[in-house]
């Protein structure tokens, strides 16, 4: 049951990450796709979880036309960091999370280009792909940002003696 909950405050934390004033693209739900299926080693899990989070904003925040391209990213990134990564470590993590990016900024950006937006044609999309160069600088410096947070708060909990373990388990 203690599991349940605490999926249940992750997603809700994340959510309100979307929800909450903040710069363009930054959020902690990308680096939660890359280190997530490291940390539980749960492919399930480490999808599911961001996209009930993004999901739950959206709800919040409004439906658009290119979600779909959002949701697909976000399971591409997740699964590869599944089945490529299999160690926790600092390089992995600063790894993925520059790799994450790029799959996300390709995935977001092509689907974006669907809309019309730019229009149908390959200078179109070469348009959208320039237009989202802004919002890429913070979706690298986020995920970075939250990845190696999230790596080195686990780390460092390694380093607590045992007689105070309990109180993280």
């Amino acid at each position: 049951m203690k599991i349940i909950g605490i999926i249940l405050y992750t997603i809700i934390i994340l959510a309100i990450s979307r929800i909450i004033p903040h710069p363009p693209n930054f959020t902690p739900i990308l680096a939660i796709a890359v280190t997530l299926p490291m940390i539980t080693n749960d492919k399930a899990i480490g999808t599911v979880i961001p996209l009930f989070a993004i999901f739950l904003s959206d709800i919040l925040i409004g439906f658009y036309s290119y979600m779909i391209w959002i949701y697909l990213s976000f399971i591409v990134i997740s699964l590869s960091s599944y089945f490529l990564l299999r160690r926790f470590n600092l390089l992995n993590i600063a790894v993925m999370s520059l790799a994450s990016c790029l799959v996300f900024f390709v995935v977001t950006n092509f689907g974006f280009w669907t809309t019309g937006y730019y229009g149908y044609t390959f200078n179109g999309l070469i348009i959208a792909y320039i237009m989202a160069i802004p919002f890429a600088t913070n979706t690298i410096l986020s995920t970075l940002l939250y990845s190696l947070l999230i790596y080195f708060i686990l780390k460092s909990k390694e380093r607590i003696p045992a007689k105070f373990q309990r109180i993280f388990n």
